[in-house]
């Protein structure tokens, strides 16, 4: 077996990022489709993302503290009508807490309808956003 060196592991890593995120876009559509993508599929992602940060790391190791960088994530939870998704968010933030190893939470939204989510650069049905 032939030894990588860190410029062939930096560009696996770096092909193997550009499939989570692309793999992460494909499963974000399909829940603002109303379609559940197989778990195989979400933990490929996640393997995916994994093994890329592993290919990424250098031998030092970093503190895992809060850094600039910023992500969103999404949970899209199933909840009975009268549920208020304020009030749930704010439930799943006492239970995960507000920040973790490497984490902090800046920001939270709840929507009642997530296919009304988008972003202001990206109208729906290329009409221009009149807000």
């Amino acid at each position: 077996m032939r030894h990588s060196n860190p410029t062939q592991r930096r560009e696996l890593g770096d092909t193997l990022a550009d499939l989570a995120d692309q793999t992460a876009i494909a499963i974000a559509r399909a829940a603002a489709l109303g379609i559940q993508p197989p778990a195989a599929v979400l933990l490929a992602e996640r393997d995916l993302a994994g093994w890329a940060r592993a290919l990424h790391a250098t031998s030092a190791a970093r503190p895992r503290t809060p850094g600039t960088r910023e992500v969103l994530l999404a949970l899209l939870v199933t909840v009975a009508d009268d549920r208020d998704p304020a009030a749930l968010a704010e439930a799943v933030l006492r239970t995960a807490g507000r920040a973790g190893q490497g984490w902090r939470v800046t920001h939270v939204t709840a929507a009642v309808d997530p296919t009304r989510l988008r972003s202001p650069a990206t109208p729906a049905n290329g009409e221009e956003d009149r807000r």
